[in-house]
């Protein structure tokens, strides 16, 4: 009977070794997988970053339009004042 107890204790114990060896196991895992999402996600947003900052930049070179050179470009260049002309609202409402 004593070999008997004996044996299952000692099972017991193994067991008990074998079980605290998968937790450690598990536990340095899940820190590592941490630390490896922690590093993904510093990257992600660096990437991120770097494209906002570099796509959004203004060209270097300032286009230029091509104006009309006649009189009353110019002078609309000038002071922004232009004249605008209406049709007869008569002909509007004459549809309704």
């Amino acid at each position: 009977m004593n070999v008997a107890l004996g044996t299952l204790r000692q099972r017991e114990r193994e067991l008990l070794a074998r079980r605290r060896k998968a937790e450690g196991r598990a536990s340095r895992e899940r820190s590592r997988n941490s630390r490896i999402a922690l590093a993904c996600f510093v990257a992600l947003a660096a990437a991120i970053t770097f494209g906002v900052r570099t796509t959004w930049v203004h060209p270097a070179v300032k286009l230029a339009m091509n104006a009309p050179t006649d009189a009353e470009s110019r002078k609309f260049a000038e002071n922004h004042i232009g004249r605008l002309f209406f049709d007869a609202l008569d002909d509007a409402s004459a549809g309704r």
